[in-house]
């Protein structure tokens, strides 16, 4: 019963989590890039989890008095919690083009196994018009996520 269980979750967890997220275009950072919302809501073990993450990120910047235009936005790698995947809205590549859009989206989802206080790490590379001369810039974002044990109430 348990394997035909745990069958079914990850298979939800898949068919869930290939839907596309929902970009939120009302978000304004204080900064010149950001991500919302601040931290994850909870999730509890052995439920289903779904949230989605928007960032916004800058066409362009100032650094040392030189004006650098940024070409593009990898999304390279997200911190999860055992049992939860993540996906971008333009997957499968999870590049961005500022020129086209200066905001992203991924879908964090699927069944958390462990419960605890976790921070959920996204790492982006930027690539800019210097890039060949002085590299690429890893921006990175810290969500704290909570993860509670399991609340609900069943009987055998």
């Amino acid at each position: 019963m348990k394997r035909v269980l745990f069958s079914f979750m990850f298979l939800m967890s898949v068919v869930f989590s290939s839907a596309q997220c929902s970009i939120d275009y009302t978000f304004d950072p204080s900064a010149n890039y950001g991500l919302t919302p601040d931290s994850l809501p909870d999730g509890y073990v052995g439920q289903f989890y779904d949230e989605d993450l928007t960032f916004f990120l800058p066409l362009d910047t100032v650094d040392g008095g030189l004006s650098v235009t940024f070409t593009d936005f990898h999304l390279i790698s997200i911190s999860l919690p055992l049992g939860l995947t993540w996906e971008c809205n333009n997957s499968p590549d999870c590049h961005y083009d500022p020129a086209e859009t200066q905001y992203g989206c991924v879908r964090v989802s699927g069944y958390p196994l462990l419960s605890g206080t976790f921070d959920a790490e996204v790492n982006i590379v930027a690539t800019h018009n210097l890039s060949a001369l002085a590299g690429t810039e890893d921006i990175s974002f810290i969500q704290p996520f909570l993860i509670l044990p399991d609340n609900s109430t069943s009987s055998n």
